[in-house]
C-alpha cells in the first residue's frame, strides 16, 4: 500500500484513477525477463479527493506477488510503477501523476499512522501533509 494527497492549496481533484503495474524478473527457459502485471486495487478511484487516498492490492491467491517472500521481491527486482490521473478544478484539465517503487523502497512490515485530525473547534478535518509517509512497524 501506499497513500498521496493534493499538495495544491484549495486544489480540488476530481475523478482520481489510479493504475499501478508491478515490473520483476522470472527466469524461463534459463534466461532472465521481465514480466509485468496490472495489479488489482481494493479501489482504484475516487470521486473526490479532499483528503488523502490509501492505495491497496491485496496479496492473495490472484496476485503476482503470491507466496513472494522479501527475499524473493529482492531477488526479482521487483519494482511497482504508479499512475495518478485526475482532473484539477483550478486547471480544469486533466493532471497526471508518475511514480515508481524500487525493491529498497518498500517498507515490509509497517503500516501508516493516521494523518488527519479534528480541528480544535470541532467543526472541520485537518490533513496534517506532513505525516504523509509516517509509518509503525507491526
Amino acid at each position: 500500500m501506499f497513500r498521496f494527497a493534493s499538495y495544491k492549496h484549495k486544489h480540488v481533484l476530481t475523478n482520481v484513477e489510479v493504475v499501478v503495474t508491478i515490473g520483476f524478473q522470472v527466469q524461463e527457459d534459463g534466461n532472465a525477463s521481465y514480466k509485468f502485471y496490472t495489479l488489482t486495487l481494493e479501489r482504484s478511484r475516487a470521486d473526490s479527493l479532499p483528503l488523502n487516498f490509501t492505495v491497496v492490492h491485496p496479496i492473495d491467491e490472484q496476485s503476482p506477488m503470491f507466496g513472494f517472500s522479501t527475499e524473493d521481491m529482492k531477488i526479482a527486482d521487483v519494482e511497482l510503477y504508479v499512475l495518478v490521473r485526475a482532473f484539477d478544478d483550478v486547471y480544469s484539465n486533466v493532471v497526471l501523476q508518475r511514480t515508481s517503487y524500487t525493491y529498497n523502497e518498500i517498507v515490509f512490515n509497517a503500516k501508516f499512522v493516521p494523518m488527519y485530525r479534528e480541528s480544535d473547534n470541532g467543526n472541520t478535518t485537518v490533513l496534517e501533509l506532513h505525516k504523509l509517509n509516517e509509518y509503525k512497524k507491526v
